[in-house]
Protein backbone atom coordinates (compact mmCIF):
# COMPACT_ATOMS: atom_id res chain seq x y z
CA UNK A 1 0.00 0.00 0.00
CA UNK A 2 2.83 2.37 0.81
CA UNK A 3 4.36 2.22 -2.67
CA UNK A 4 1.09 1.76 -4.55
CA UNK A 5 -0.80 4.67 -3.03
CA UNK A 6 2.23 6.93 -3.30
CA UNK A 7 2.10 6.44 -7.08
CA UNK A 8 -1.61 7.10 -7.54
CA UNK A 9 -2.91 10.33 -9.02
CA UNK A 10 -6.25 12.02 -8.35
CA UNK A 11 -9.10 9.78 -9.45
CA UNK A 12 -6.85 6.72 -9.51
CA UNK A 13 -7.94 3.12 -8.94
CA UNK A 14 -6.54 0.54 -6.52
CA UNK A 15 -7.33 -3.19 -6.80
CA UNK A 16 -5.92 -5.74 -4.39
CA UNK A 17 -6.58 -9.20 -3.02
CA UNK A 18 -7.60 -9.62 0.59
CA UNK A 19 -8.78 -12.45 2.81
CA UNK A 20 -11.30 -12.98 5.59
CA UNK A 21 -12.33 -16.11 7.48
CA UNK A 22 -14.21 -15.93 10.76
CA UNK A 23 -13.77 -19.05 12.93
CA UNK A 24 -15.55 -17.38 15.85
CA UNK A 25 -15.52 -14.28 18.07
CA UNK A 26 -13.31 -15.90 20.71
CA UNK A 27 -10.35 -16.57 18.42
CA UNK A 28 -7.47 -14.21 19.42
CA UNK A 29 -6.01 -14.11 15.92
CA UNK A 30 -9.39 -13.18 14.43
CA UNK A 31 -9.90 -10.42 16.99
CA UNK A 32 -6.52 -8.95 16.09
CA UNK A 33 -7.05 -9.35 12.34
CA UNK A 34 -10.48 -7.71 12.52
CA UNK A 35 -9.07 -4.71 14.39
CA UNK A 36 -6.33 -4.18 11.80
CA UNK A 37 -8.81 -4.71 8.97
CA UNK A 38 -11.11 -2.01 10.35
CA UNK A 39 -8.17 0.39 10.45
CA UNK A 40 -6.96 -0.42 6.94
CA UNK A 41 -10.37 -0.17 5.32
CA UNK A 42 -11.23 2.99 7.27
CA UNK A 43 -8.16 4.53 5.69
CA UNK A 44 -9.26 3.37 2.24
CA UNK A 45 -12.78 4.75 2.73
CA UNK A 46 -11.19 8.05 3.72
CA UNK A 47 -8.99 8.21 0.61
CA UNK A 48 -11.34 6.82 -2.07
CA UNK A 49 -14.83 7.72 -3.24
CA UNK A 50 -15.80 4.06 -3.59
CA UNK A 51 -14.61 0.87 -1.91
CA UNK A 52 -16.28 -2.37 -3.05
CA UNK A 53 -15.61 -6.07 -2.57
CA UNK A 54 -15.80 -8.69 -5.33
CA UNK A 55 -15.90 -12.47 -4.72
CA UNK A 56 -16.39 -14.88 -7.59
CA UNK A 57 -19.01 -17.63 -7.41
CA UNK A 58 -16.78 -19.84 -9.55
CA UNK A 59 -13.08 -19.17 -8.95
CA UNK A 60 -11.72 -19.78 -5.44
CA UNK A 61 -15.28 -19.77 -4.15
CA UNK A 62 -14.29 -22.01 -1.22
CA UNK A 63 -11.33 -19.84 -0.27
CA UNK A 64 -11.32 -16.90 2.11
CA UNK A 65 -9.85 -14.59 -0.54
CA UNK A 66 -11.68 -11.83 -2.40
CA UNK A 67 -10.84 -8.69 -4.35
CA UNK A 68 -11.25 -5.10 -3.24
CA UNK A 69 -11.78 -2.36 -5.82
CA UNK A 70 -11.18 1.23 -4.75
CA UNK A 71 -12.01 4.08 -7.14
CA UNK A 72 -11.75 7.88 -7.01
CA UNK A 73 -8.47 8.42 -5.20
CA UNK A 74 -8.07 11.76 -3.37
CA UNK A 75 -4.38 12.58 -3.85
CA UNK A 76 -4.72 15.90 -2.02
CA UNK A 77 -6.13 14.26 1.10
CA UNK A 78 -3.44 11.58 0.89
CA UNK A 79 -0.81 14.33 1.02
CA UNK A 80 -2.57 16.39 3.69
CA UNK A 81 -2.94 13.42 6.03
CA UNK A 82 0.68 12.39 5.37
CA UNK A 83 -0.47 8.84 4.68
CA UNK A 84 2.79 7.96 2.90
CA UNK A 85 4.71 8.76 6.08
CA UNK A 86 2.16 6.81 8.16
CA UNK A 87 2.48 3.70 5.98
CA UNK A 88 6.26 4.00 5.89
CA UNK A 89 6.41 4.23 9.67
CA UNK A 90 4.28 1.09 10.03
CA UNK A 91 6.46 -0.74 7.54
CA UNK A 92 9.59 0.15 9.50
CA UNK A 93 7.82 -0.90 12.70
CA UNK A 94 7.10 -4.35 11.26
CA UNK A 95 10.63 -4.98 10.01
CA UNK A 96 12.32 -3.76 13.20
CA UNK A 97 10.01 -4.93 16.00
CA UNK A 98 11.13 -7.62 18.42
CA UNK A 99 7.56 -8.73 19.13
CA UNK A 100 7.24 -12.46 18.44
CA UNK A 101 3.48 -12.88 18.95
CA UNK A 102 1.75 -11.41 15.89
CA UNK A 103 -1.40 -10.82 17.93
CA UNK A 104 0.51 -8.21 19.91
CA UNK A 105 1.51 -6.15 16.86
CA UNK A 106 -0.16 -2.76 16.86
CA UNK A 107 -0.45 -1.82 13.18
CA UNK A 108 -2.01 1.44 11.91
CA UNK A 109 -3.09 2.78 15.33
CA UNK A 110 -2.84 6.29 13.80
CA UNK A 111 -6.03 5.58 11.84
CA UNK A 112 -8.25 5.20 14.93
CA UNK A 113 -9.01 8.95 15.26
CA UNK A 114 -10.67 9.03 11.82
CA UNK A 115 -12.71 5.85 12.30
CA UNK A 116 -16.47 6.15 12.68
CA UNK A 117 -19.17 3.74 13.81
CA UNK A 118 -20.83 4.07 10.41
CA UNK A 119 -17.75 3.04 8.47
CA UNK A 120 -16.87 0.29 10.97
CA UNK A 121 -20.36 -1.16 10.46
CA UNK A 122 -20.01 -0.92 6.70
CA UNK A 123 -16.69 -2.81 6.83
CA UNK A 124 -18.06 -5.46 9.21
CA UNK A 125 -21.05 -6.01 6.93
CA UNK A 126 -18.70 -6.47 3.98
CA UNK A 127 -16.67 -9.09 5.86
CA UNK A 128 -19.85 -10.87 6.88
CA UNK A 129 -21.01 -11.03 3.26
CA UNK A 130 -17.69 -12.52 2.19
CA UNK A 131 -17.77 -15.11 4.97
CA UNK A 132 -21.39 -16.00 4.19
CA UNK A 133 -20.62 -16.55 0.48
CA UNK A 134 -17.74 -18.86 1.39
CA UNK A 135 -19.87 -20.85 3.84
CA UNK A 136 -22.64 -21.26 1.26
CA UNK A 137 -20.17 -22.66 -1.24
CA UNK A 138 -18.62 -24.94 1.39
CA UNK A 139 -22.04 -26.37 2.22
CA UNK A 140 -22.82 -26.75 -1.47
CA UNK A 141 -19.54 -28.61 -2.02
CA UNK A 142 -20.24 -30.96 0.90
CA UNK A 143 -23.66 -31.82 -0.50
CA UNK A 144 -22.16 -32.34 -3.95
CA UNK A 145 -19.41 -34.60 -2.59
CA UNK A 146 -21.94 -36.64 -0.61
CA UNK A 147 -24.01 -37.18 -3.74
CA UNK A 148 -20.90 -38.09 -5.70
CA UNK A 149 -19.85 -40.56 -3.01
CA UNK A 150 -23.21 -42.30 -3.31
CA UNK A 151 -22.71 -42.59 -7.06
CA UNK A 152 -19.02 -43.50 -6.87
CA UNK A 153 -17.94 -46.00 -9.50
CA UNK A 154 -15.86 -48.69 -7.73
CA UNK A 155 -14.06 -49.37 -11.03
CA UNK A 156 -12.74 -45.78 -11.24
CA UNK A 157 -9.45 -46.45 -9.48
CA UNK A 158 -5.80 -46.97 -10.38
CA UNK A 159 -3.84 -49.48 -8.30
CA UNK A 160 -0.05 -49.29 -7.83
CA UNK A 161 1.74 -52.33 -6.39
CA UNK A 162 3.93 -51.60 -4.53
CA UNK A 163 3.60 -47.83 -4.00
CA UNK A 164 6.47 -45.91 -5.69
CA UNK A 165 9.32 -45.46 -3.25
CA UNK A 166 10.17 -41.93 -2.18
CA UNK A 167 7.05 -40.36 -3.72
CA UNK A 168 4.64 -38.52 -1.40
CA UNK A 169 0.87 -38.60 -1.63
CA UNK A 170 0.93 -34.90 -2.56
CA UNK A 171 3.23 -35.62 -5.52
CA UNK A 172 1.06 -38.52 -6.64
CA UNK A 173 -2.10 -36.42 -6.31
CA UNK A 174 -0.55 -33.71 -8.47
CA UNK A 175 0.67 -36.17 -11.09
CA UNK A 176 -2.58 -38.11 -11.43
CA UNK A 177 -4.66 -34.92 -11.45
CA UNK A 178 -3.32 -34.30 -14.95
CA UNK A 179 -5.65 -37.05 -16.16
CA UNK A 180 -8.79 -36.08 -14.24
CA UNK A 181 -10.22 -35.24 -10.83
CA UNK A 182 -8.69 -37.34 -8.07
CA UNK A 183 -11.09 -38.08 -5.23
CA UNK A 184 -8.60 -39.53 -2.77
CA UNK A 185 -5.61 -41.82 -2.27
CA UNK A 186 -5.58 -44.89 -0.06
CA UNK A 187 -2.52 -46.85 1.06
CA UNK A 188 -2.34 -50.42 2.31
CA UNK A 189 0.99 -50.35 4.01
CA UNK A 190 3.92 -50.87 1.67
CA UNK A 191 2.02 -53.28 -0.57
CA UNK A 192 -0.55 -51.21 -2.42
CA UNK A 193 -1.70 -47.68 -3.20
CA UNK A 194 -5.05 -46.89 -4.83
CA UNK A 195 -5.88 -43.63 -6.59
CA UNK A 196 -9.64 -43.03 -6.82
CA UNK A 197 -10.91 -40.92 -9.72
CA UNK A 198 -14.25 -39.22 -10.27
CA UNK A 199 -14.77 -40.89 -13.65
CA UNK A 200 -13.76 -44.18 -15.25
CA UNK A 201 -12.51 -42.32 -18.34
CA UNK A 202 -9.90 -40.61 -16.17
CA UNK A 203 -8.61 -44.01 -15.08
CA UNK A 204 -8.26 -45.20 -18.67
CA UNK A 205 -6.21 -42.11 -19.54
CA UNK A 206 -4.00 -42.38 -16.44
CA UNK A 207 -3.26 -46.10 -16.79
CA UNK A 208 -2.48 -45.78 -20.50
CA UNK A 209 -0.13 -42.82 -20.00
CA UNK A 210 1.61 -44.27 -16.95
CA UNK A 211 2.29 -47.59 -18.63
CA UNK A 212 3.57 -45.92 -21.77
CA UNK A 213 5.90 -43.64 -19.85
CA UNK A 214 7.24 -46.17 -17.36
CA UNK A 215 7.08 -43.40 -14.79
CA UNK A 216 7.56 -45.72 -11.80
CA UNK A 217 9.91 -48.23 -13.40
CA UNK A 218 9.44 -51.98 -13.81
CA UNK A 219 9.18 -52.60 -10.07
CA UNK A 220 5.71 -51.01 -9.85
CA UNK A 221 2.69 -52.71 -11.41
CA UNK A 222 0.00 -50.33 -12.70
CA UNK A 223 -3.55 -51.60 -13.13
CA UNK A 224 -7.14 -50.44 -12.87
CA UNK A 225 -9.87 -51.87 -10.69
CA UNK A 226 -11.86 -52.49 -13.86
CA UNK A 227 -9.09 -54.69 -15.29
CA UNK A 228 -8.68 -56.58 -12.05
CA UNK A 229 -12.41 -57.24 -11.82
CA UNK A 230 -12.49 -58.62 -15.37
CA UNK A 231 -9.19 -60.45 -15.06
CA UNK A 232 -7.80 -58.69 -18.14
CA UNK A 233 -4.53 -57.06 -17.15
CA UNK A 234 -2.45 -55.47 -19.87
CA UNK A 235 1.29 -56.01 -19.83
CA UNK A 236 3.49 -52.89 -19.68
CA UNK A 237 5.27 -51.89 -22.90
CA UNK A 238 8.88 -52.97 -23.40
CA UNK A 239 10.04 -49.44 -24.16
CA UNK A 240 9.00 -46.23 -22.44
CA UNK A 241 8.21 -42.84 -23.85
CA UNK A 242 8.19 -39.51 -22.08
CA UNK A 243 7.20 -39.61 -18.41
CA UNK A 244 4.29 -37.57 -17.04
CA UNK A 245 4.94 -34.32 -15.16
CA UNK A 246 7.05 -34.79 -12.04
CA UNK A 247 8.68 -38.09 -12.94
CA UNK A 248 11.62 -39.29 -15.01
CA UNK A 249 10.93 -42.20 -17.32
CA UNK A 250 13.11 -45.23 -17.68
CA UNK A 251 14.82 -46.18 -20.93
Amino acid sequence: FWLGLSRLITGGILIFRFGWRDPGPEDPATIWYKRITLRLFSLLYDLFDEVNEVKSDYFNALQSSFYVCCAGFDAERFAERQVARLLGANFNYLVSTRIEDSNELDILPQVDPIRTDEVDTKISDMLERINRIRLVHEQSRRVHEQREAQLEDPRAAVVLRPPPAGVSDEELQSTFSVYGRVRRLERKGDQELTVFFAQLEHVHAAVSAMRASGAFGDAVTISSREEEASGCLSAPPAKHSKAPPGFAGSA
